[in-house]
């Protein structure tokens, strides 16, 4: 079975005109200094302020920044294994959408302590952190607390809609048969559309494929198996070079799909402690290059006389180890890129669908989810925000600032979070 996400296009028109606004964009691309290939999810921030920006499949960033940043303001940009690189704003002056500001990044020197250093088999690894999931993960029912957004964005600069909410999730123990539910607390959305607009794409699914990306309950990357042998017959393993997260070492499995698979699936990286062998993390990508057909897998209604093609699907979850030693569901993202053009016209469209859940709580015990708040697979969240807003919820962050990073919206309702009655 192959795992999808849900995309429903819709043709549509609708008329809005939209302001003025005082900023300019900075265009970088961001590549490993070695073989120049480009970083994806690298995280771009204008140094003391809350302007972050990630960097697409291509290693791509725009950045919009007040138009009065003085030049030797610092662009920081930094990635999973690599050394913090510091741009100032003065050496964006030639960039543009077409010509962007090429930044090479550098990998992390790594001090290798020998008695880290493995010999051991590819597979061998995977069957260690799987045969070990019942001593890495809690093996109770869990309450989260976790803040989700989602965007569609068009053309690398327009956002079309932004959601986000504060969810509620009952998180069965793992190795459950049992599915995660999760529920709206709180929620408010907003739109972007002008007469330019004749796409309106709705985001099926968003929060459930976000407890799916949990890989380490639920099937791994796309496919179900009876046995973990299984698993061989649709990838192939091999040992990674050893990377940080945060100053932490962790081994490196890399993986793709075997070639005798006649259908899309993943390629990636599974990050393990080196001392449980638990998941730390794990980064894949859909095989959309060799499978273009796949959009049909992720499209649910494409309009007459449009052509959509599939340019990329990421996807990133990660795990935080407690006091416990325990393994919990911690962030995930997934970031979804689609291009349409109409009948008879030379240009693209292009469209990125983001979203991102990260946990800010989590305690032991059962939590019902009411059928009201629920969130089912094929439910559009925009669709169900209204029962849920709550402008004093939200105190003086009254806005959605879609280019701020998850983790500094959090600190900015962390008050609100922590008042609610558990």
């Amino acid at each position: 079975m192959r795992s999808k996400v849900l995309l429903s296009v819709l043709l549509i028109l609708t008329i809005q005109m939209l302001g003025a606004q005082d900023f300019k964009t900075l265009y970088g691309i961001v590549t490993d200094s070695g073989d120049d290939s480009p970083l994806h999810l690298a995280s771009v921030n204008l140094s003391g302020s809350n302007i972050n920006n990630v960097t697409n499949a291509d290693g791509v960033f725009s950045l919009k920044i007040p138009i009065d940043t003085k030049p030797d303001a610092i662009v920081s940009i930094s990635y999973l294994g690599y050394d913090r690189n510091f741009v100032p704003v003065s050496a964006f002056e030639k960039s543009n959408a077409d010509n962007p500001l090429r930044i090479r990044m550098r990998s992390s020197v790594i001090s290798l302590d020998a008695a880290r250093i493995i010999d051991m088999d590819a597979y061998v690894m995977f069957l260690y952190a799987y045969q070990h999931i019942r001593d890495n993960y809690p093996q109770e029912h869990e309450a989260m607390v976790a803040f989700y957004r989602e965007m569609v964005m068009k053309n690398s600069s327009k956002y079309l809609s932004m959601n986000e909410a504060v969810l509620d999730i009952a998180k069965v123990p793992y190795y459950s048969g049992a599915g995660d539910k999760a529920g709206i607390y709180k929620g408010r959305g907003s739109s972007n559309y002008d007469s330019t607009d004749s796409l309106l794409i709705s985001y099926k699914g968003g929060v459930s494929g976000a407890l799916l990306l949990d890989m380490v309950k639920n099937p791994f990357a796309g496919i179900s198996f009876q046995n973990i042998y299984d698993v061989f017959k649709y990838y192939d393993f091999q040992v990674g070079i050893p990377s940080t997260i945060n100053g932490r070492f962790f081994h490196v499995l890399e993986f793709d799909q075997n070639a005798s698979v006649g259908y899309a699936l993943y390629r990636g990286r599974i990050y393990m402690d080196p001392d449980s062998y638990a998941i730390a993390r794990v980064e894949l990508d859909l095989n959309v290059e060799d499978f273009p057909e796949v959009v049909a897998d992720y499209v649910r209604k494409i309009p007459k006389n449009t052509k959509m093609e599939m340019i990329s699907a990421s996807y990133i979850i990660n795990y935080k180890e407690a006091e416990d030693g325990k393994w919990h569901y911690d962030y995930s993202r997934s970031e979804i890129a689609l291009s349409a053009r109409k009948k008879y016209s030379l240009f693209k469209t292009n469209y990125t669908i983001t979203s991102e859940m990260a946990v800010t709580d989590h305690y032991p015990g059962r939590l019902s989810i009411d059928d009201e708040s629920l969130m089912k697979f094929g439910d559009i969240m925009a669709t169900k925000l209204e029962d849920f807003t709550d402008p004093d919820f939200w105190g003086s962050y009254n806005i959605i600032e879609p280019d701020s990073e998850i983790d500094v919206i959090i600190r900015r309702i962390i008050r609100q979070l922590r008042r609610r009655e558990q």
